[in-house]
């Protein structure tokens, strides 16, 4: 009589975790259902189209000025910065904040990401690209593999494609001068959307996460994917956050079914001693 009232209450208290886990889903389903738009009055800003795709047929030119396809470049997840190189200001600290997020994370630059830093600024020279990567891709690592973070330049029209897909509005000032969102979109190895990180200051962490979230469905279960099943992407904060409700809810539900067995087990055995 007493193990069934133990057992009663286990009932019970699961019931109250697998309401708090579907709790902890109905929120991330609000925070999907934000239509996540940011415009100024003169239309500069960005429309988050997560799920959709990068233009990969758009074509620029590397700092070598050899010819680069998206579709051809991007085969695995890769994080796409848009900036201008003539930037003094924002830009040049995106990147200075993107290489040292790089340069902290374990992830390996070539085998499980790659980058691209294109510039919208159709009249950017193949020079200013050079001169850009030679100054940040050492920032990242000493070793960083120059052909996995290409700097590209290209005309209006291939920088029109990719902005419009990825929903990213600026609006030239003067000469090499702009205004613009700071954000690092991540697409996975076909050139879906994923996630995008506002910047200017982005986070190893963050950045390392979203590329765990392009690589979910392609990989098998790693602890950094594990991770991301205990933290999701707060649109409002623009950072991950804990998803304390469904992690609490979960190891609630683990730990009494490991009681529920133990207690089941001691029972199994205390009916075999009493035949005895």
């Amino acid at each position: 009589m007493q193990f069934q009232n133990k057992f009663l209450s286990l009932i019970i208290i699961c019931l109250i975790s697998c309401a708090m886990v579907s709790y902890g889903s109905d929120t991330q389903k609000n925070f999907k259902d934000i239509e996540l738009s940011d415009q100024t009055e003169d239309g500069v800003g960005l429309t988050e189209k997560l799920g959709d795709y990068v233009d990969m047929k758009a074509t620029f030119f590397d700092s070598k000025g050899q010819k680069v396809i998206l579709g051809d470049y991007i085969d695995r997840p890769t994080l796409i910065l848009m900036i201008f190189f003539h930037c003094s200001q924002a830009c040049g600290l995106q990147m200075a904040f993107l290489a040292s997020a790089l340069k902290q994370m374990d992830d390996i630059p070539g085998k499980d990401y790659k980058v691209l830093s294109i510039s919208f600024d159709d009249e950017d020279t193949i020079e200013a690209a050079v001169n850009m990567k030679n100054g940040y891709i050492k920032l990242a690592q000493k070793d960083f593999p120059r052909e996995n973070w290409l700097f590209l330049t290209g005309d209006q029209k291939n920088i029109k494609a990719v902005t419009n897909s990825l929903g990213y509005r600026f609006k030239k000032t003067e000469k090499h001068n702009f205004i613009h969102p700071n954000v690092l979109v991540t697409v996975s190895g076909d050139g879906q959307i994923t996630r995008y990180l506002h910047g200017p200051n982005f986070q190893a962490f963050d950045v390392s996460m979203s590329l765990a979230e392009a690589r979910q469905g392609i990989l098998g279960i790693t602890i950094k994917k594990a991770f991301s099943y205990c933290f999701d992407y707060d649109p409002l904060k623009k950072r991950y956050v804990f998803k304390v409700f469904q992690t609490i809810g979960i190891v609630t539900v683990i730990v009494l079914i490991l009681f529920y067995w133990l207690f089941l087990k001691k029972g199994t055995q205390g009916g075999k001693r009493n035949k005895y």
